[in-house]
């Protein structure tokens, strides 16, 4: 407790490699699960919610009518995510315990502080306890006289201080306040942003479920006893809070639910007892004139009937794909299918976890033997959540290589998990767009039906046998003999619908959950097969809503919709006559620029003028593909003996300098834009070849796979290679100055497009400041090159054409051929970079350019000189002035055969090779 009072806890949760400081709610679960099992665990859960019920009508105590029935069936629908394990557990039962003791004028003191004092060692929430508990001692007592008021307010003083010395006797010591304030109001340590991405967004924003409207009612009670003025001033406070807490923080739901129905049962028995006091006044004395006092009766009889009957409605008829009344451990929470996948796993490294729960899990099973590097828990009271954020969203959008976001941050999922050393990700099941997203990279599922999926990266030795056995079940499912019949519940002892209100199997929310998964992974055969099978035991609106996308899966024709539902993108130029105003040196030549030319829409003009009469008829044939000019609709077309119909092409990716590669964009099914490099490509020199990385097709017919849209896309793979969603906006990212997307940066949007890398791109806000200067304000001036470091300028040109720190240490060698096509990833291996001194270069002399960056021998405004003497003299700039002279080769030799030459990576491309050295042959 000294040492928690000594070193904040935020403190050391910033420290993520250190020792963790939390909460220690979870210690009475481990007890309970050593000593019965999940049988404990439920025993624990089922003592807390009738706990919970029969305090409430205790509360109620004269006052048990149907609206104190009502008040106790909403409370506890409301906090049916607190009854699960985990610290709103805790919570919920300590702002239960502590309404009970505070039910009189004249509680006592120490049971209340015993309460606080038990709840700062288990929950999270202890702030808000603490604020109650001194709400109710200061205002709870009525102030009769000034000596009075002057005597209540130094004993609450003193005992608010107790209070707090209370609740600070915990591992977290005092801190342990501070951190609770954050938890409770999540804005004091992140911005809305960030908070809409998480469990901690408002109420509003997100699926609703059936505890969400029951506290909505709860909501709406208590601001009726406000305006009715028939709760007291410290009521009134307490139940401002628990509404705040509630609406604005859909984490809190459960807790304020709970908290707001026992004080209004508590209000209820309030005005009971002044009633009692007060000669209760006849029925007829209330009765408006004309109205009999036994129509009143029946008037007042009438509205809690039909609040009681909305109750049940709602509990009845609320879809059951939510949190359900049973009284069994939550499915989500089942560990022991992720236990057979990862708990034989030694290897070193910390787990990277996508929510609370999944962290949990991977902890429980492993025994606190992996090391969770991040959770938004965490993350909130170390001030990372929006980094946390931000990372999740990279891993959701397929964001693998380092980016540059909006906010000029840092972004990218690679290097932070590198740099971290995970070795597994931890995801839930219900994440289906991170699951989508880690389909094509590295990572690869250890399981796949598991409420929480294990992600092993491929080429571990520990990890490669879980991973075959996982493929080998992948294609039993999706192509194999395989019937699956219902799940079933995580075990029958687990999910107890005891109510029986739902004609729906307890394993109908499992199924979902599984055919979702197999979806996300491109098994939407398998997923059908499972939801088929839920479909005999129900009609569920949501199993069949599964079903239909899986449908629209297995139907889906990428070649017809690459000719009929293409991508219309309006194509803007870029402003460069703007800047040329001012800027009139730079913008001459930039025109005629790689950068400039890296994208162009692809129409019958350009098609002739740039690919040349290659194109006309008879059709281009080559590696089993055929290229040509439609004449009747002016497209340029391709098929192969697999396509049943011929694809167009929309875009021309490459500058010309090398090669231009035609490219085909349509939506998938799920909406998201979709791309086909095609095989074949264009090089000026040399005519029509193979694209490069893309092998040559063989003849042979594909296998049946009784999959139709998984042969359908086999067979539009003969043209060359599908982009998926977050491949496809990456291309355009590069090839752009700017491309509209949504929200997620999965689709691309059909507003605008900017083609080819032009002025807005590399100097960010030069937009903004060319409209300020035709207004006559020079306004904010764009980002500056000049501001950079060496290392800082190659690393804004490797965010296309990639960097060092995207590759391992073992793929930078200088036998690695895959290196030679980036330049930028050579160049900071150099000798020459290496040993300069850091410098930036607003620190030279002017006109001077001996930093050694990519500026040094290339002008991005201007072509790339093709002259060996220019790049001999940059070279000379520096090893002249320095004393160094080359022992094999005159001062005016070309250095360049040796030390940078071209690399024929694939006929006919070659590259230089820009990792400066004397190379071997």
């Amino acid at each position: 407790m000294l040492d928690g009072s000594l070193w904040p806890s935020h403190t050391l949760l910033v420290n993520e490699r250190g020792a963790d400081a939390d909460w220690l709610g979870g210690v009475p679960f481990l007890v309970a699960y050593s000593l019965g099992d999940a049988h404990g665990l439920m025993l624990l859960k089922f003592i807390g919610g009738i706990f919970t019920a029969m305090i409430g009508w205790k509360l109620a105590g004269d006052a048990r009518t149907a609206e104190t029935s009502v008040l106790v069936g909403l409370g506890m629908l409301a906090s049916l995510a607190s009854w699960d394990v985990g610290a709103p557990f805790w919570d919920a039962l300590g702002i239960v315990a502590l309404c009970w003791c505070l039910r009189e004028r004249d509680s006592k003191l120490w049971p209340s502080l015993l309460v606080l004092g038990i709840w700062s060692q288990l929950g999270c929430l202890i702030v808000v306890g603490l604020a109650t508990w001194s709400v109710a001692r200061c205002f709870g007592e009525p102030l009769s006289d000034e000596t009075s008021v002057s005597l209540l307010r130094k004993r609450s003083l003193l005992e608010i201080l107790l209070a707090v010395v209370v609740c600070s006797l915990n591992p977290r010591g005092v801190f342990a306040l501070w951190d609770s304030l954050r938890l409770a109001v999540p804005r004091l340590a992140s911005d809305g942003a960030t908070l809409l991405e998480t469990e901690w967004r408002p109420l509003l924003a997100g699926p609703w479920e059936v505890s969400h409207v029951a506290f909505v009612v709860l909501t709406c009670l208590a601001l009726c006893g406000l305006l009715r003025r028939t709760l007291t001033p410290a009521f009134a406070i307490v139940v401002a809070i628990a509404i705040g807490l509630g609406w604005t923080c859909r984490a809190h739901v459960g807790f304020a639910g709970i908290w707001l129905s026992q004080l209004l049962i508590r209000c209820a028995q309030q005005i009971a007892l002044a009633s009692e006091v007060a000669p209760a006044p006849r029925l007829s004395d209330q009765c408006p004139e004309g109205l009999t006092p036994l129509r009143s009766l029946r008037r007042v009889t009438r509205w809690r009937v039909v609040l009681v009957l909305v109750t049940l409605v709602l509990v009845a008829w609320w879809p059951w794909e939510g949190r359900r009344p049973g009284w069994g451990l939550d499915s989500r929470l089942d560990e022991r299918l992720l236990s057979r996948a990862i708990s034989n796993f030694s290897g070193e490294g910390t787990v990277w976890a996508d929510d609370e729960s999944s962290a949990g899990i991977c902890l429980w099973v492993t025994n606190q033997q992996r090391k969770v590097f991040d959770t938004p828990h965490r993350a909130l009271l170390g001030g990372r959540l929006r980094e946390f954020a931000s990372r999740r969203r990279d891993l959701e959008q397929g964001r693998l290589a380092a980016y540059q976001r909006e906010d000029q941050s840092a972004g990218g999922w690679w290097l932070p998990l590198r740099e971290r050393g995970t070795v597994l990700l931890m995801v839930s099941a219900q994440r289906s767009s991170l699951l989508r997203a880690l389909e094509p990279t590295l990572w690869k599922p250890l399981t796949l039906d598991s409420p929480v999926l294990p992600f092993g990266q491929s080429g571990m030795a520990e990890v490669s046998p879980q991973i075959l056995d996982v493929l080998r079940q992948r294609d039993l499912v999706e192509n194999g003999v395989w019937s699956p019949g219902l799940l079933g519940p995580a075990g029958s002892d687990r999910l107890w619908d005891v109510w029986g209100f739902f004609g729906v199997s307890p394993n109908v929310e499992q199924e979902l959950r599984q055919a979702q998964v197999f979806r996300a992974m491109q098994l939407p055969l398998a997923g059908q097969r499972v939801l088929e099978a839920a479909l005999r035991v129900s009609t569920s609106r949501a199993l069949q809503l599964a079903a239909a996308a899986c449908q629209r899966d297995l139907a889906f024709d990428p070649v017809t919709e690459a000719r009929t539902n293409a991508v219309e993108l309006t194509v803007v130029p870029p402003e460069i006559d703007r800047c040329a105003a001012c800027h009139a040196e730079q913008t001459a030549s930039f025109t005629a620029t790689g950068h400039h030319n890296a994208l162009k829409p692809l129409d019958q003009k350009l098609t002739r003028e740039l690919l040349g009469p290659a194109t006309s008829s008879p059709p281009v044939d080559l590696l089993g593909v055929q290229l040509w000019l439609a004449s009747d609709s002016g497209q340029f077309v391709s098929s192969s003996s697999r396509t049943a119909a011929s694809v167009p092409s929309q875009w021309l990716f490459g500058s010309g300098k090398h090669a231009r590669t035609p490219v085909s964009v349509w939506l998938n099914s799920e909406g998201a834009a979709e791309s086909l490099e095609h095989r074949l490509s264009w090089y000026p020199q040399h005519g029509w070849d193979g694209t490069l990385g893309l092998g040559q097709t063989t003849e042979s017919p594909l296998m049946a796979t009784g999959f139709p849209g998984k042969d359908r896309r086999a067979a539009l793979e003969s043209l060359g290679k599908i982009h998926d969603p977050a491949a496809t906006r990456d291309c355009f990212g590069c090839h752009t100055t700017h491309s509209e997307q949504t929200g997620d940066a999965h689709h691309l949007l059909g507003k605008q497009i900017v083609p080819g890398v032009s002025c807005e791109r590399c100097h960010p806000g030069s937009e903004q400041h060319a409209h300020g200067m035709e207004r006559g304000s020079n306004g904010r001036f764009p980002a500056s090159w000049h501001s950079l470091t060496a290392l800082e300028s190659v690393n804004r040109c490797g965010a296309c054409h990639r960097r060092a720190d995207h590759f391992t240490r073992e793929e930078l060698h200088p036998d690695n051929q895959i290196l030679i096509r980036f330049a930028s990833v050579g160049l900071v291996q150099s000798a020459c970079f290496r040993e300069q001194t850091t410098i930036l270069a607003s620190q030279l002399p002017a006109g001077a350019r001996s930093r050694m960056d990519c500026l040094t021998c290339h002008d991005p405004h201007q072509p790339a000189q093709s002259q060996a003497a220019y790049y001999t003299a940059r070279c000379a700039a520096c090893h002249d002035s320095a004393g160094r002279q080359c022992s094999q080769q005159p001062r005016d030799s070309n250095c360049l055969p040796c030390h940078m030459p071209k690399i024929e990576v694939q006929s006919p491309l070659r590259f230089t090779d820009h990792w400066i050295r004397i190379r071997k042959p």
